[in-house]
């Protein structure tokens, strides 16, 4: 039986957005003069706060978050994401020198401000993407905040896991959907490579691999960031299968297989389905795939499963754009 006209209409909108995104970005462009951010009310902070923010607060943060990228200002971003707490989720119980340690949260508070992950949102925006809020969830004990972003790499979806710290609401980590890993599991990764340069003491053993492939890992990111598809590739060939089977590193090897050709893609959306069978990262990835082979009921399917996976409040967005 067919589905309903309009859960049609919005699957095939996004199917839409996906392949915009394929061919190279979406549609809309830059505004040559940045917009002024909302004013949005401050976020009470009566006594008895619970560390876990309302759905409303959520909703708050997130608008927030959005009109700071929107409107070119990462400072503003940043003041709403606890780089502490993600800090010390990033960097703790390794067993790494803690004079080690000091030196790389220090350098990399100070990239979070001038080349992480707001300022990165916001190149994003200049080039033509988007960055947009979808709406507040709870989770358990927890409150987060969705946000969907367009950049040159491909639809994406940010999860922002909030708290209440000192009457203000601040993201404590931001699970990015694409990356397979929450921002301080990414830091982690960093802080193993600036260790291992250091010649610090090799961390516990559940990230021994990532310590002592820390130089071919910080290759494959280079080579990743500088677009250099075929050495991403050849890296990622020469890894142990414990990191190859990492789902942020098979994400990037789908990205740079997507540029190799047909054969090198399926066969990196392969690995990551077999590694990573019940993920959004991987329903983005199948959405790229199927989009590139003009293949719509496939692309549509794999837009259900981000759905599902994800939230359906996001298409309904779209479809109301028809």
């Amino acid at each position: 039986m067919d589905r309903l006209p309009s859960l049609r209409r919005r699957r095939v909108c996004l199917a839409g957005l996906a392949a915009a995104v394929v061919a190279g970005g979406c549609s809309r462009q830059a505004d040559p003069i940045p917009r002024a951010a909302a004013a949005l009310p401050p976020v009470a902070a009566p006594s008895g706060v619970p560390a876990t923010p309302t759905t409303s607060q959520a909703e708050r943060w997130g608008a927030e978050f959005a009109t700071a990228i929107v409107a070119r200002d990462p400072a503003a971003a940043n003041a709403l994401i606890d780089w502490d707490a993600i800090f010390d989720t990033a960097t703790g119980g390794l067993g790494v020198a803690e004079p080690v340690r000091v030196q790389f949260i220090a350098r990399g508070r100070e990239s979070a401000a001038t080349t992480g992950l707001a300022a990165q949102l916001v190149r994003a925006v200049l080039s033509g993407g988007d960055v947009s809020f979808v709406r507040g969830r709870t989770a358990g004990d927890e409150c987060h905040a969705v946000l969907r972003v367009i950049q040159e790499t491909g639809l994406n979806y940010y999860d922002a896991r909030l708290v209440v710290r000192d009457g203000r609401v601040l993201a404590r980590d931001i699970d990015i959907a694409r990356a397979g890993e929450p921002v301080s599991a990414t830091i982690r990764r960093y802080f193993l490579m600036f260790a291992a340069a250091q010649s610090s003491v090799p961390p516990a053993a559940s990230d021994g691999e990532l310590f002592h492939h820390a130089r071919e890992l910080q290759s494959l990111f280079a080579a990743a960031d500088a677009a250099d598809h075929t050495q991403v590739l050849e890296i990622v060939a020469g890894l142990p299968p414990s990191l190859r089977e990492d789902e942020a590193i098979l994400q990037v090897r789908a990205i740079a297989a997507a540029q190799a050709g047909p054969e090198e893609h399926s066969a990196a959306i392969d690995a990551l389905r077999a590694a990573c069978p019940n993920t959004p990262g991987l329903a983005l990835a199948c959405i790229d795939l199927h989009a590139r082979r003009g293949e719509q009921e496939a692309c549509l399917a794999a837009i259900d499963r981000l759905d599902a996976q994800i939230g359906a409040q996001f298409g309904a967005q779209f479809g109301a754009q028809l």
